[in-house]
């Protein structure tokens, strides 16, 4: 197997999260801490043809992404800015970029057959409704017991499919002790710091960790290693001289290797 760069995609402010929509676009959110600022940016998770940039809407920083349901992203503001509370709706057309509907109300929570799943805090407990996602608007005009909401919560948890993707786990010698040769040999005798990540991808090893470098400050690399032949066919160093351990720095979609590099940088691989 072979591991080929595809394309990349850099930012001036910290990425923040990735997210693919089903309908294959990579949405990427950064943020500029300093001037509390948050970026949306698009582009084709298969071609990396960016479709926008750095677009913001009204609210600049105090603001988060939902859930991506086709090409709608659900958006949400928070109770207080000192609070993780979700409150209010904004959802957004990836194609158009502009505001579909918003409501500062409800509380979004999922779309599911259809629907969006909502709710609303009042003096005597959370109500919850359905409205269209494209529109807005009551899909259905009754209220939702509490039980009905949890029972399709369970229906939409249960059919999300992640079987297009691979995430990094932590890495156990007690679970994975078939393994430990290969790490033993990617990392070279350096001392590990923090926990060692992994994924499998077919006959592909992937691995990410950390190590304190000839600065005395943390190196955070990747290494792929095909497992039949113990032979290492990639590497990369994702981020340099840093003060603490950076989890999550990549995952696969289908046949792309996606790294996130230097925490402002996207670089997608093709595994064939």
């Amino acid at each position: 197997m072979k591991i080929k760069k595809a394309y990349s995609f850099s930012s001036t402010k910290q990425i923040w999260r990735l997210l693919i929509s089903e309908t294959g676009k990579l949405v990427i959110e950064s943020r500029d801490t300093d001037k509390k600022e948050v970026y949306f940016s698009c582009l084709n998770i298969e071609t990396g043809e960016i479709i926008f940039n750095d677009h913001q809407i009204r609210e600049k920083f105090w603001i988060g992404i939902d859930e991506i349901y086709g090409d709608i992203m659900f958006l949400h503001k928070f109770a207080k800015p000192d609070m993780p509370g979700h409150r209010e709706i904004i959802a957004f057309d990836l194609n158009t970029q502009k505001v579909l509907w918003e409501n500062d109300q409800f509380t979004y929570h999922f779309t599911f057959e259809g629907n969006s799943f909502v709710s609303i805090s009042t003096m005597t407990g959370d109500k919850y409704f359905l409205l269209d996602p494209k529109t807005g608007e009551f899909s259905d005009q009754n209220e939702k017991g509490r039980e009905y909401f949890e029972i399709k919560r369970s229906e939409y948890d249960y059919t999300k499919d992640y079987s297009d993707y691979v995430f990094p786990e932590r890495y156990s010698a007690e679970s994975n002790n078939e393994l430990s040769s290969l790490i033993e040999k990617t990392i070279e005798g350096r001392e590990i710091i923090g926990n060692i990540e992994f994924g499998k991808y077919g006959n592909l090893f992937l691995m990410n960790y950390h190590f304190r470098n000839k600065n005395n400050l943390i190196e955070n690399r990747f290494a792929a290693i095909e497992i039949d032949k113990q032979k290492t066919i990639f590497k990369e160093t994702l981020n340099r001289d840093l003060n603490a351990f950076v989890p999550d720095s990549f995952f696969v979609y289908k046949d792309l290797l996606i790294l996130l590099v230097d925490k402002q940088k996207v670089k997608v691989h093709k595994m064939i």
